[in-house]
């Protein structure tokens, strides 16, 4: 069992960045340079609610049009 949260619970900076993408060819890839996030909602153990905190460059996309269908997503950009 892990010990109570107390605030802050998570300092966003000790998550590290994820940059790049896993989208399948470049043309998916592109519009993705620049954009870097970080998983708080990884960090913070959550199963079925993704938490990314995103960093877009100018005319960076945060993703390509998606959907899930076992989670919902918050990106804070």
């Amino acid at each position: 069992m892990h010990a109570p949260l107390r605030p802050p619970a998570l300092d966003p900076a000790t998550v590290p960045p994820r940059t790049g993408s896993g989208y399948p060819t470049e043309a998916l890839r592109a519009p993705l340079e620049g954009r870097s996030s970080r998983a708080l909602g990884d960090a913070l153990g959550l199963a079925n609610f993704g938490v990314r905190l995103t960093t877009l460059a100018p005319g960076a996309w945060s993703s390509q049009r998606h959907w899930h269908t076992r989670q919902d997503e918050f990106v804070y950009v």
